[in-house]
């Protein structure tokens, strides 16, 4: 995935000499086995001046012991459901 202040709608404002700004990027990593690397970009518009562009300034490893496929971990679950022929009443086992 990829994206940046301006695709996320944040109007950056005006920045007064001395006055600092901190920009967080809160995510939800939920993420199976691999490499990942993060970067940053921000920008005053979806095409204009760049405020700040990182690229990879953190890399990461998840290492797992579970069988999952494919980079993300969507929570699976499995639930076995009974019920009798002719029964609208479902029961969990």
């Amino acid at each position: 995935m990829s994206t940046d202040s301006a695709n996320l709608g944040v109007e950056l404002g005006t920045v007064e000499g001395g006055e600092e700004v901190e920009i967080e990027f809160p995510f939800a990593a939920d993420l199976l086995q691999g490499i990942y690397h993060v970067g940053v970009e921000v920008r005053s518009d979806r095409f204009g001046h760049y405020w700040d562009y990182q690229e990879r300034i953190v890399t990461f490893t998840i290492h797992e012991d579970c069988a999952y496929g494919g980079v993300a971990d969507l929570r699976p679950a499995c639930n076995v459901l009974s019920r009798k022929v002719g029964s609208d009443t479902r029961s969990k086992r």
